[in-house]
């Protein structure tokens, strides 16, 4: 079998034994009369999840961090707020730090709570009519094969049709985050790249 390197656990409020002075039934206030919510408009209790602890070996930590939360946000998808709360006089650590951003505080507190947003962990994906200067970068992934669900006739040209795109023949590409992950061949018959 193989080895654990990391562990996570979220709960719908704050953990008491770290969050004492949190009140577990009512953050929400809690938050709003300590915290300056002006960036976070909307959190509320039903779009909001807490992280309790995040636990993963040093070389793991990204990739953990990266994978539970991708998880935790196709898992849920009505979570648009991911907060953590931690003693304000021990911070924030890696790799926490390259996504959740501290909540300003109205008023002093022992503890410090960051947050996270949805988008913050799955990026809006794009969709948009393929242009001519996509081929260089739409091609290698036709030829990979890796992921074609209808393959393209043998006679295909990739350059001419996204040329001579009209109602009813065009090109769709999917970009996330300056990567290409899909194309779409609109027209008769229709082909797809996923």
């Amino acid at each position: 079998g193989g080895e654990a390197v990391g562990f996570a656990s979220f709960d719908d409020s704050p953990v008491l034994q770290q969050c004492g002075e949190i009140p577990a039934r009512a953050w929400e206030q809690w938050v709003d009369d300590t915290c300056d919510l002006g960036k976070v408009p909307g959190l509320l209790p039903y779009n909001t999840i807490w992280l309790s602890i995040l636990i993963a070996k040093a070389t793991h930590a990204d990739a953990v961090q990266d994978h539970v939360l991708n998880t935790l946000a196709t898992t849920l998808p009505d979570m648009v707020y991911l907060l953590f709360a931690v003693p304000s006089s021990t911070g924030l650590f890696p790799p926490l730090l390259s996504i959740f951003r501290r909540l300003p505080e109205k008023v002093s507190t022992t503890l410090s709570v960051f947050y996270c947003t949805r988008s913050d962990i799955l990026h809006d994906l794009h969709i948009r009519k393929g242009l001519v200067e996509d081929f260089d970068d739409l091609m290698p992934l036709l030829q990979a094969g890796d992921g074609v669900l209808t393959s393209p006739p043998e006679e295909f040209f990739l350059d001419e049709t996204l040329e001579e795109q009209d109602d009813t023949r065009s090109v769709l590409v999917a970009d996330h985050v300056l990567h290409y992950i899909a194309l779409c061949l609109h027209g008769t018959p229709a082909y797809y790249y996923i």
